[in-house]
């Protein structure tokens, strides 16, 4: 009989309705490998299951990358490049994340005093499904209200460490993509400046805005078919759905165009009659997607019935802002009955026949 039917602690972390709290491979640096953990700490007695648990605790709140399990292998190149990982954060360091994240009151006060951006306030209150967040800068120049685990997050996720796992993981996707990018720069991606977006002049501008979208009063979309803006380099999406939340939609769906020579976009938003959709992302909690933002990265949020929580996500990107301000890319724009008699007015009296 093992030391767990007299400790109390260990009766704990042995129950099955707890694998969140010592997920087996959280201790294999702690001279577990080759035997499963809850079985080893059987053996532990009550002063080294203390230490394993002081451990596991300070652990959890360690700093740890969206990517530190990811490689180039991992991309799937169809529809466009990305990376699709599904228990992304270790569970503990993802618990202590999830059960401190912001409340939505904080990031709606950030919102309101963004001095770059601007965000849909209607008679001082947050439009319905619409999306909010805090920006890296804002939450490392006034932390007041952001939880430290939250603050380590956003400075390593703005860092050109993490800058340099992303090269190593989509480095050949970009050079495809963007074949002349590091001549325009002079230097290879892995020489690239980074910094905090808003606050560096520097190649690659670097954010980590933790946010949500708003509740929805009725049955739609945060956003349809769509790139991301021109000068965005990647985008990453780490979901943070609440355990409660049994809302329908807001799932993140990938799409394609269907033909390839006819890329159309209304606006900022693409046509999406000439697009098709390829896969589904459900938005499910410890979820990322990771994927290079090109003109056929395009992407939408499925409708969300109307609920009273948010939808949790933090939003990682790198923007060539400053060094290349027009953009990786453009949009080609749909052209219409109307852009064609504005360009060719001898075509208003044949219309109008």
């Amino acid at each position: 009989m093992g030391h767990s039917d007299s400790n109390p602690i260990a009766k704990i972390l042995l129950t099955p309705s707890k694998p969140d709290i010592c997920p087996s491979h959280d201790f294999d640096a702690l001279g577990f490998r080759g035997k499963p953990a809850r079985a080893a700490l059987e053996w532990q007695s009550p002063d080294e299951l203390a230490a394993t648990i002081g451990h596991i605790k300070d652990s959890a709140l360690e700093a740890r990358s969206i990517l530190e399990n990811v490689t180039c292998d991992d991309v799937r190149h169809l529809p466009f490049p990305h990376v699709v990982i599904r228990d992304c954060l270790p569970p503990p360091y993802f618990q202590a994340l999830a059960s401190t994240y912001p409340r939505n009151e904080t990031i709606l006060d950030y919102c309101k005093t963004h001095p770059h951006r601007r965000f849909n306030f209607i008679d001082g209150e947050a439009k319905p499904n619409d999306r909010f967040d805090v920006s890296a800068f804002q939450a490392l120049e006034h932390p007041g209200p952001m939880p430290e685990v939250w603050l380590d997050f956003i400075r390593y996720h703005t860092s050109r460490e993490f800058f340099l796992e992303v090269v190593d993981v989509f480095g050949e996707a970009i050079r495809v993509a963007y074949p002349w990018l590091e001549t325009k720069l002079g230097k290879p991606l892995e020489s690239l400046s980074t910094g905090v977006r808003f606050r560096s002049d520097c190649d690659i501008s670097l954010d980590c805005q933790v946010g949500i979208n708003t509740p929805a009063k009725s049955m739609s979309s945060v956003r349809r078919v769509h790139t991301d803006a021109g000068v965005e380099l990647f985008a990453a999406l780490l979901y943070f759905r609440a355990a409660d939340d049994d809302t329908p939609g807001g799932d993140l769906e990938l799409f394609q165009w269907k033909n390839p020579r006819r890329k159309r976009f209304i606006g900022s938003e693409a046509d999406e009659s000439a697009t098709e959709l390829v896969d589904t992302v459900h938005y499910a909690p410890n979820t990322m997607v990771l994927f290079l933002n090109t003109q056929d990265a395009l992407h939408a949020v499925t409708d969300r019935a109307p609920s009273p929580y948010t939808r949790r996500l933090v939003n990682i990107i790198g923007e060539v802002d400053k060094s290349i301000p027009r953009g990786l890319f453009s949009r080609p724009k749909r052209k219409d009955l109307d852009y064609f008699r504005k360009k060719l007015p001898w075509l208003n009296s044949r219309t109008k026949r």
